[in-house]
This record gives structure tokens, sequence and C-alpha cells, in this order.
């Protein structure tokens, strides 16, 4: 099912939004979502907000139908934009906005061979450092949320099916390939909080034996075209001993006990 929803200030009855969506909820959580970082692509609604407030609007559904197609949408929702001629709007006119448009494969493929190590400049580190900022913690409209267990299967079936095509595989030597050399780990270090949780995290989760013969099999193949330095060795060696010393302590303890 799809929607027409309206959002419409209470101070200013004329002042309205309208537009359409598949799921109404979601799409009423990334409008206020881009207006309390400050980046909703309506100026005039954005400025509304900054200067009333989120309690100004009241967002509600004008019309439940079910579409069609995507063009039944469009039309239905440039009904609605030429009966209101709303305010908020920037655009009065769907068919010029990509609503309802599908990009072919091969312009997903230009757009993201573009976007790794093509044409597009790499982001600088402000812009990323904004990006970050703008996400993090309740900032972020999926804060708190944890999905379900059927979402999370089928975002990782969906995961799986896209790297085991051709496509997926293509886009993996791709990006392996513009990071050769580009290591973000390289020097970095977990701090003992990290671990930790990193640590409680697994604990309890035990491996499929495919998962253990998957590891297993990469190891294989990494040690056969890797030699461990000396001072590698050096650190293996104290944390083996360092183990088994704790473990002593422990048996110990208990039998003391």
């Amino acid at each position: 099912m799809a929607v027409i929803y309206k959002i419409e200030s209470l101070c200013k009855p004329d002042r309205i939004y309208i537009g359409s969506a598949h799921q109404f909820s979601r799409r009423k959580i990334m409008h206020l979502y881009h207006l309390k970082v400050g980046d909703h692509h309506s100026p005039k609604l954005q400025r509304h907000y900054n200067k009333y407030g989120k309690g100004d609007l009241i967002f509600s559904v004008m019309e439940v139908f079910d579409p069609i197609s995507k063009k039944c949408i469009v039309d239905k929702e440039q009904y609605y934009l030429d009966l209101f001629n709303p305010w908020f709007n920037i655009c009065k006119f769907v068919t010029k906005s990509r609503k309802g448009l599908k990009n072919s494969p091969q312009h997903r493929r230009n757009i993201s061979m573009a976007k790794i190590g093509g044409s597009r400049p790499p982001a600088s580190e402000e812009t990323r450092e904004k990006h970050r900022q703008r996400m993090m913690g309740e900032k972020n409209p999926m804060f708190n949320k944890p999905k379900s267990k059927e979402t999370a299967e089928k975002i990782s079936s969906s995961l799986k099916e896209y790297f085991e095509s051709e496509e997926g595989r293509e886009h993996t030597i791709r990006v392996n390939k513009f990071n050769e050399g580009n290591s973000y780990h390289t020097g970095h270090m977990h701090s003992d909080e990290a671990k930790h949780k990193m640590s409680i995290a697994k604990k309890g989760k035990p491996q499929s034996e495919e998962r253990k013969e998957q590891n297993k099999q990469f190891m294989l193949a990494y040690w056969a075209t890797h030699t461990m330095s000396e001072e590698r060795k050096q650190h293996i060696r104290e944390g083996v001993l360092r183990y088994n010393a704790n473990k002593k302590q422990e048996n110990s303890n208990e039998n003391g006990n």
C-alpha cells in the first residue's frame, strides 16, 4: 500500500508539504531526522522547523491506495500538488524528480566505479568528520532500534546472494584494488574497553563447522604466503606464557578454596 501524506504547520495552517510513501512511518522519521540535523531538502521547511520547532508540525495521511505501478503514485502525488500548491514543496512537479525511476545495472556500475577510486575525489577529513558527527548517537535514525532476527536474516541472505554473484565479485575486486596499500587499521590499537566488549560479544557463540573450516583454509592460505617476524614470534610466546601462568594461578586458587 502507498499513501499521500501531509505535513502542516499549526501556527500557519496555509503552509503545508505534500509527499508520497510506501512506508509512512519511516518517511516521517527521515523527515524529522533531516530537520533535526539541519539538512532537509526543503529550505522553507527547514527554516520553519528552526524557528517554530518540531511541535508545530503535524504529520497526517491524506489518502491510502493500492498502486498499480510507480507511475500511479507519481500521478496521484501530482494531483494533490496541483490541487493544494503546497508552500513547503520546492519542486511542484513530481516528474522532474527521480521518484519512480530505476537505474539500469550499467548505470549503477558506473556510479559505483565513480565513487570507488574513479573520477570522484575522495571526501576530505573534514567532510568525513561531519558525516560521522551527523550519525552519532541519538542523531542516528536507527539509534537504540535493534534489528529483529527476521530482518537480520534477510539482510544476511541478501548480502550473501549479492557477493556470490558476478557483479558482487567484481565489486569486491574493485574495492580491494582501491584499498591496496591503504589499510585503515594500520597502526591502530583497540582500547582495553573495546577489547573487553569484543570478547563479551564473542563468548557463547560457537562457530559452525563450516565457519571453522573457512577459518582454517584462510589461515593455511595466509601463512603459505607470509612469514612471521621474530618480534611477532616472541610476542606470541610471551602471550602463551602469560596465559599458562594465569590458568595455573586460577587452578591453584580453586584448589585452595
